[in-house]
């Protein structure tokens, strides 16, 4: 899990040294997140560095890392855009244990 807000408390010793694996390995791969607002900060940091890892995402909100979002609208990593509040709602549910979220607006 890493945690923050756009880019406010990303997990960098976590995201470089997945990156440093990942550089010298080639893995770990396809990854699949699941984040309300990807953290990043249009420089290169916070998730951004670990965009050739991920295979499908699930999100609300990637503007603050330009990678992510050109791999995603170029179709190299599978992608599905959902209200982040849902998200959010979601991801409460489940480390609350509930088995799912159910929404009034439609999702």
């Amino acid at each position: 899990t890493s945690a923050g807000f756009v880019a406010t408390m990303p997990c960098d010793a976590l995201i470089s040294a997945l990156r440093k694996r990942y550089d010298k390995t080639g893995h770990p791969r396809n990854l699949e997140m699941v984040f309300p607002i990807i953290v990043g900060d249009r420089e290169g940091r916070g998730t951004e560095p670990i965009t050739p890892m991920v295979s499908k995402a699930i999100f609300g909100w990637t503007d603050v890392c330009p990678a992510f979002t050109n791999a995603v609208l170029s179709g190299k990593i599978e992608a599905y855009n959902l209200p982040m509040g849902q998200i959010s709602h979601m991801i409460r549910s489940s480390a609350n244990g509930v088995p799912g979220h159910l929404s009034k607006v439609g999702l």
